[in-house]
């Protein structure tokens, strides 16, 4: 799930997985199998999710009827943490087993937020979770650490653009994963001016771009990757690009703010 799932992670990361059973399956010893399998995964590099969202966890291991019980809990108390649970399970990917389990579970959850324009509002939201790193005149901000200017990729440009990609195409009712994809289809769809579209994913495409070389070139490549960046390591060109990407940033959230009407939650 989550980046994985969006088929938009090159550097390794943490274990972000789920099992959805087929109802009325023997699942005796499953768990034991599931743990074996997260420590695996493990061995091989992909340490665990802080989040414990991975199938050694039984809240993140459930029959087809359970997940579905579990999706319309979401929905209608949606909490930060089932608005947060609700985003990884709408990215994603099936590949193992019977794809159809997900795929029904997919069109139950369309089924159910039909229409629910407060639902999206909330949902949509977490966009504004976060400040984008751009002042008056295009000037980048950062924060001191460890005598260091750094600017978080992620908070700053990556996530609002996935979550606000996302939402809309939740709200319409797509299936496509990848923020791409996603772009593609809104667009296709005229739910996105198709020049704005266009742009949402070049800017997208830049700060992934950059991020994955920043994880390359770190100390910590063969880690987990960073968000981090320092933006006077940067070309002029890269940061130039930087600042337009965050431009766009910026202009997608003021659209979002109104199409959601963000501001009345």
């Amino acid at each position: 799930m989550g980046s994985e799932g969006r088929g938009e992670q090159i550097l390794k990361t943490d274990q972000d997985n789920a099992l959805i059973v087929r109802d009325g399956f023997d699942d005796s010893g499953l768990a034991e199998l599931c743990d074996a399998f997260s420590q695996a995964l493990h061995r091989f590099g992909y340490p665990p999710c802080p989040g414990q969202i991975m199938v050694n966890n039984a809240q993140w291991r459930l029959t087809e009827s359970a997940l579905k019980d579990r999706l319309y809990q979401w929905i209608y108390a949606p909490t930060g943490d089932a608005l947060m649970n609700l985003a990884i399970f709408v990215d994603a990917e099936a590949v193992a087993g019977d794809a159809t389990l997900l795929r029904r579970c997919r069109e139950y959850l369309l089924t159910q937020l039909k229409d629910d324009a407060s639902f999206f509002s909330r949902f949509a939201r977490a966009v504004e979770q976060f400040d984008t790193p751009l002042g008056l005149f295009s000037h980048l901000l950062t924060q001191e650490s460890n005598g260091k200017a750094l600017l978080d990729l992620k908070k700053g440009g990556i996530f609002p653009l996935v979550h606000g990609i996302r939402s809309l195409a939740l709200e319409h009712g797509l299936l496509e994963r990848n923020s791409f994809e996603r772009l593609d289809k809104l667009a296709e769809n005229g739910y996105l001016e198709r020049e704005f579209a266009r742009e949402l994913a070049e800017a997208l495409s830049f700060l992934l771009n950059l991020k994955l070389t920043q994880g390359l070139h770190s100390p910590e490549a063969y880690q987990l990757p960073g968000n981090q960046i320092q933006p006077d390591a940067l070309t002029a060109l890269e940061r130039d690009l930087l600042k337009d990407s965050l431009g766009v940033v910026k202009k997608f959230r003021t659209q979002l703010r109104h199409h959601f009407r963000l501001g009345s939650f």
